[in-house]
């Protein structure tokens, strides 16, 4: 195994065989797994999956909302009266 300030690399067989005392150094750092030398997955605290998944998605909602707003210049708006009859004309075209 390999330490550095916040970082674990190490084999698999090593992390199969140490996995018990691995999660206890965690800390809030990640343990890189590797098989033959190449890295395959990431062990990390559960505290920093979820600030992960958080950044994730406040990403995707910004790129939602640059999309909605770009949408936004070209949309042309009617009025609840105007939805209103438009719906009476279908239903009454069944």
């Amino acid at each position: 195994m390999i330490y550095t300030d916040d970082t674990i690399i190490a084999g698999l067989a090593e992390v199969r065989n140490n996995l018990p005392s691995l999660v206890v150094e965690l800390k809030g750092g990640k343990v890189i797994i590797t098989k033959r030398g190449q890295p395959v997955a990431v062990l990390q605290s559960y505290q920093k999956y979820k600030n992960l998944e958080a950044l994730a998605e406040e990403q995707e909602n910004q790129e939602l909302l640059a999309i909605a707003l770009e949408r936004e210049k070209d949309a042309q708006w009617i009025s609840q009266e105007e939805m209103e009859e438009r719906i009476r004309d279908r239903l009454n075209k069944e």
